[in-house]
């Protein structure tokens, strides 16, 4: 990488060319920049992983009597690491197959557990209810 710099008298010019796309910056200073597949808030160690690694599938338990009325599912994640900044997307499925009718819903500490109310399974009654999670760290934009 070609780049300028000029002494200006106790200061430093740099002349520094484009990058090639986004989200790519130039960062200088002494500590090391994240390797691929890590991350951190500022890009430099420490780092930590891009997202949760989960190594146990979700759990389907139910259905549960809610008062005298109702029922629901619960979709219960199973991780051994907590940490505040974790977050959990829960997406139900029938038969293997997403609703688009049935909103995504996020879960985070302390509790690790997505519920489905029994008034959501118009249409999908005879079907086996399963759970599909995706973990991110919150402050992980990208």
């Amino acid at each position: 990488l070609q780049i300028g710099v000029k002494n200006c008298d106790g200061f430093y010019v740099y002349y520094l060319k484009a990058t090639p796309s986004c989200p790519i910056s130039y960062c200088a200073g002494e500590k090391d920049v994240c390797p691929v597949g890590k991350w951190s808030v500022t890009g430099l160690m420490p780092c930590k992983d891009e997202y949760p690694k989960m190594t146990t599938d979700p759990v389907v338990e139910g259905p549960e009597i809610v008062g005298n009325r109702s029922f629901r599912f619960a979709c219960d994640i199973k991780f051994a690491e907590h940490d505040p900044d974790q977050a959990f997307d829960v997406v139900w499925t029938f038969d293997d197959k997403e609703d688009a009718a049935i909103p995504m819903t996020t879960v985070q500490e302390p509790g690790r557990v997505s519920y489905l109310d029994g008034a959501l399974l118009q249409g999908h009654l005879g079907t086996n209810v399963g759970c599909k999670v995706r973990a991110r760290y919150m402050s992980n934009t990208n």
